[in-house]
């Protein structure tokens, strides 16, 4: 499958997509563009499907009618995605012309700073 990476998605992700061909936005030339008019770009390019961690994605594009498929992850840390691997691969396997995945591969938890707590 011919898969689009938003700029929001690490590109080391690629490895853990095998037997895909991955490009990512600014590899095409197209990191000026957003949402709508780089789905236009994508299809225009052949992609199959786009990911993109942006999560109100779904909200701003409607896909349904579009020759391509939206994965949506729920982040783009990267450790955290490397475990959600299998479950990317899972949405692009059900993935169909026209369809939005929300993929739930965790939350990215921010450390709470400051000291720690007393005993």
């Amino acid at each position: 499958m011919r898969i689009l990476f938003d700029q929001n998605v690490p590109r080391t992700l690629r490895n853990l997509l095998p037997g895909h061909d991955v490009r990512t936005a600014a590899e095409m030339g197209w990191s000026t563009l957003v949402n709508g008019i780089l789905v236009d770009a994508a299809e225009r390019g052949g992609f199959e499907a786009m990911i993109t961690a942006d999560r109100s994605f779904r909200f701003q594009v409607n896909i349904s009618a579009r020759s391509l498929t939206v994965i949506i992850l729920s982040t783009n840390h990267w450790p955290t995605l490397q475990s959600g691997a299998p479950a990317i691969l899972r949405a692009l396997q059900r993935a169909r012309p026209g369809s939005c995945h929300q993929v739930d591969v965790g939350r990215f938890r921010r450390s709470r700073s400051g000291p720690p707590p007393s005993p």
